[in-house]
């Protein structure tokens, strides 16, 4: 279904599932808010090809009128758009890349607690070798560091004055123990600050600094590179999918399979294993979670 009469200025495109899963994509005018005069076509599937082959039925002088297009970061998306409306140029939304970063965040977080873990079993060994107990450090809240880390997931995707007075005490140990942490969560929320910016070149020059600033933090996660989070201002690149992604998939699926043969699956295990999945975690890193998951239903 197509509605040249509803084209504008500035449009949005994006996947919608509607029944049965089945994907379609839509295109809409942002300035029919959601109204009668919104949908300017509605295509079975995402395929860019059948995008493109439906979005040119419309005359190429309205698709001409076009001077944004917003998306996500998928590559059909920008392909179908480029192709299909030449003057326009593409905007990555916001939402997006906020989410980017706050994954790269994570990333930090999980990082630090994968350490913590390891230098737990580590101590609990030593204790054991020399016939000890095993005494865990605990902080002021009576959380263990792996505790902590593992607590502050919520809170680190939340602004300060968003937070109860735990998250408040919470959070200021995790940033004093952890200081990358702080510096990530600080960075992160300099960004969604950036989108509060009415001013295109005030929100500009920001950009150009917050993009500065993020060589100079040591995080290793491609949100937080000034080649992964923009190369353009005003309009993101897509990030492409890769063969990593594709190989961690395989090993997500094959180590759940593995852990349900074990026993039954908690939910714990579950949020530790897609966690670690969705920031990057490396397939020996997956099968290194479920085999302490197993281990620890044995004993």
């Amino acid at each position: 279904m197509i509605y040249p009469e509803n084209i504008g200025e500035r449009l949005s495109i994006d996947e919608v599932s509607l029944s049965k899963g089945e994907l379609y994509t839509y295109v809409t005018n942002k300035d029919g808010i959601g109204k009668k005069g919104t949908l300017v076509a509605s295509i079975k599937g995402t395929r860019s090809a059948d995008i493109i082959d439906v979005l040119e039925k419309i005359p190429l002088e309205k698709r001409k009128v076009v001077k944004e297009i917003t998306l996500d970061m998928a590559n059909n998306m920008e392909h179908a758009s480029r192709m299909s409306f030449p003057e326009a140029i593409l905007t990555t939304d916001h939402f997006h890349v906020i989410k980017l970063a706050m994954e790269a965040m994570q990333h930090v977080r999980i990082k630090y607690r994968w350490e913590e873990l390891d230098k737990e079993n580590k101590t609990i060994k030593e204790a054991k070798d020399k016939g000890l107990k095993y005494v865990p450090t605990v902080f002021k809240n009576e959380d263990t560091p792996k505790q902590l880390l593992a607590r502050s997931r919520y809170i680190i995707a939340k602004k300060r004055n968003e937070w109860t007075a735990n998250q408040k005490e919470r959070a200021e140990l995790l940033f004093k123990h952890y200081p990358l942490l702080k510096a990530a969560y600080k960075h992160v929320m300099q960004l969604r600050g950036i989108y509060k910016n009415t001013s295109m070149d005030k929100a500009k020059q920001e950009m150009e600094q917050w993009l500065e600033k993020t060589n100079k933090l040591d995080i290793k996660a491609d949100a937080l590179t000034k080649d992964g989070a923009a190369s353009r201002t005003g309009a993101y690149q897509n990030l492409p999918q890769s063969q990593k992604f594709k190989t961690q998939l395989v090993a997500l699926f094959r180590e759940f399979e593995r852990l349900n043969n074990s026993g039954a699956i908690t939910d714990a295990d579950i949020e530790r294993i897609l966690e670690g999945f969705l920031v990057g975690m490396t397939g020996s890193r997956i099968k290194e979670s479920v085999d302490l998951a197993i281990s620890r239903r044995k004993m």
